[in-house]
Formats: structure tokens, C-alpha cells, sequence
């Protein structure tokens, strides 16, 4: 009986780990929780390394010059630190800020306007995008993958055929980011009643969930919002020019719906690993951390946010506490 149960259990076992490098699942970071894989996109081993190799690869660029990773630098938290905007194709400036793309799985739309709701259907934007890839057609693009050895067989391994197609560049680079987790912050181990908070960021805990009214946007504490953003879009007021004296040159999410109520909104971001994203906001105007709780703390803007009215003491414990959400990484996913 006992070594009928030690042969049930080392089979189920053994059918656990045969389940993980099938498909990349493990038990995901602390803080985090289990990433959803769409029923049309099922996470393989096969799709995660094609989508792996093309996220690197500068030939998704209409001169070679750059690739995903140019943009999301993997040892600068999948983002660009101290880049206002990044450069694509002719050294052309992007519009916006480049996000992290750690933990971009959780994500219920994408793009500071949310214009897409899936990374499948997000990722062929930047390859399309002139002041990105700056590509003039999808079929481009996989002219090139056809023609290229070093693709030879990989996507017959992940799909079962060798052609490339816009579905499943897209399904590939999706598997690939979906991948991306980061979790287990000193925030994450205090939450689960390992001490790892500093006496500051304590302080800066008591100001977030209570006088500061941080977490009316960034919730904490539930798996909807692992993310520590309500996936929602509000008027920050940045820039201060655009919502007073000067013309709009970014109106946010009113140029996904053009319904005059999301004029000048834009999605709130995640806070984890936010201390590695410098700068900040969406058009990446705000240079450190402690500028940005600064701006909300006199909030001159005429954003949705009132002044939070805090001493330089709460500001540096506030900045200390949104320090403790950097996350470990997974891995590093640095390529030549």
C-alpha cells in the first residue's frame, strides 16, 4: 500500500513537471497570480521561444535597425530608462512613454489609451508604426521571416506550418510576453507576513492606503488588481499645458472613442518595479520618483487629483513604499 502510494505520487510528479516544460507554467511569483493563457492561444514551449526570438530579432523593422528589445530593454525592467520617448526607424521619437512589459500578461488594455485589449491584437502596432518599425505592410514583414534561415522549421514546430502569417508572429510574441513576471517585492513578502518593510516605507504604507488616497487608482491587496492600477483612465494633468492655456497635441483615450468625456484621460499605469521606469507619466515628463509624488502633492494641474498636502518627510516615505514594489526578476532575458 505505502509503496503503491510513493509510485502514485512520484507519477503525479513527474506528470507535473512534464506539464511545465510543455508549456512554461510554474507557480507564479509572489504577489502575482496564475497567468490566463486565451483558449485561442494556449501557452507552448515551441510558440514562447519563436515569440522569444522575434521579440530580439531587428528584422521586424523595416531597416534593421531595431527590434522589441531596443525599445524594452530586458535589463531595464522591459522598458528605457531615462528615455522621455524612445527612437525608432530614422531615429524618429515615439509619442508616448514606453511602458514596462513585466507582468504586461495582467494587463486589461494596452497603450496609455487602451486601444487594444489583448497582446495578440497589440503586436503588430509597433511593427506598423512609422515612428516605431515603421513597416508599410504585414506582408513585408513576413517576406522576410520566409526567406530567413535562421526561421527555418520554427514555426512548423509551433504551429505545424512553416509559413509564417500575420496570426501567428502575433500569437508568438504574445506567448513570449505573457512570460514576463515579476513579483516577490519587499512589499510582497511584508503582505505575506515576512517583515521586509523599512520604518519609511511603513509610513509611506499608512499615507498610501489612507491621508495620500493612493489606492482610489492603484488598488492593492486583490488578484484584480496584482497590478496595483484599476485598469481604468483618468486626467492626471500632465502636461500642465495641455489642460490649461495650449492646444492638445495627445488627447488620450478620446482618440480611441471620441466620446468628449475621455478628453485628456490616460490609463493608469502599474506600479510594480516603478522605481526602475524612469521617467514618468504618459508623455515622460516628470524625470524621478519623488517628482511625481511631488506633482500630486501641490497637484497645479487641472487634473482629477487634489492636493495631498504632504510634509517633505511623508513625500521621501510615500517615494520609499512605491521603492518596496520592485520586484525579483525571472530571468535575464538579455540577447547581442
Amino acid at each position: 500500500m505505502v509503496l503503491h502510494s510513493v509510485r502514485s505520487l512520484l507519477a503525479s510528479l513527474l506528470g507535473l513537471l512534464a506539464l511545465i516544460a510543455a508549456t512554461g507554467e510554474e507557480t507564479p511569483p509572489l504577489g502575482l497570480v496564475s497567468v490566463e493563457h486565451p483558449a485561442s492561444n494556449p501557452l507552448t514551449e515551441a510558440k514562447r521561444l519563436l515569440g522569444e526570438k522575434l521579440f530580439f530579432d531587428k528584422m521586424l523593422s523595416r531597416d534593421g535597425s531595431i527590434s522589441c528589445a531596443t525599445c524594452h530593454k530586458p535589463e531595464e525592467a522591459f522598458a528605457e530608462q531615462g528615455a522621455v520617448r524612445s527612437k525608432g526607424v530614422d531615429g524618429k521619437l515615439g509619442r508616448r512613454n514606453t511602458p514596462s512589459l513585466f507582468n504586461v500578461a495582467f494587463a486589461k488594455n494596452l497603450f496609455f489609451d487602451g486601444r487594444s485589449t489583448s497582446l495578440e491584437e497589440q503586436a503588430w502596432e509597433p511593427i506598423l508604426a512609422e515612428d516605431e518599425m515603421g513597416n508599410v505592410s504585414e506582408e513585408k514583414v513576413l517576406e522576410r521571416l520566409r526567406v530567413s534561415e535562421a526561421y527555418r522549421g520554427l514555426f512548423k514546430r509551433a504551429f505545424g506550418n512553416d509559413e509564417p502569417s500575420k496570426e501567428t508572429v502575433a500569437k508568438s510574441l504574445a506567448c513570449f510576453q505573457r512570460t514576463l513576471l515579476s513579483g516577490s517585492s519587499a512589499y510582497d513578502r511584508w503582505n505575506a507576513g515576512k517583515p521586509a518593510l523599512s520604518e519609511a516605507a511603513h509610513e509611506g504604507y499608512q499615507l498610501f492606503i489612507g491621508r495620500a488616497q493612493c489606492w482610489q487608482c492603484h488598488p492593492l491587496n486583490s488578484e484584480a488588481s496584482v497590478l496595483m492600477t484599476d485598469h481604468s483612465f483618468h486626467m492626471t494633468g500632465v502636461p500642465i499645458s495641455e489642460v490649461t492655456d495650449e492646444p492638445a497635441t495627445d488627447l488620450g483615450r478620446f482618440e480611441v472613442t471620441e466620446e468628449p468625456i475621455d478628453r485628456l484621460l490616460f490609463k493608469t499605469p502599474s506600479l510594480r518595479n516603478v522605481a526602475l521606469t524612469p521617467p514618468y507619466m504618459h508623455d515622460g515628463s516628470i524625470a524621478t520618483l519623488k517628482e511625481v509624488v511631488e506633482f500630486y502633492n501641490v497637484a497645479e494641474g487641472a487634473g482629477e487629483v487634489l492636493p495631498l498636502g504632504l510634509s517633505e518627510v511623508e513625500v521621501d516615505a510615500l517615494v520609499a513604499f512605491l521603492e518596496s514594489f520592485t520586484g525579483e526578476r525571472v530571468s535575464d532575458f538579455s540577447k547581442d
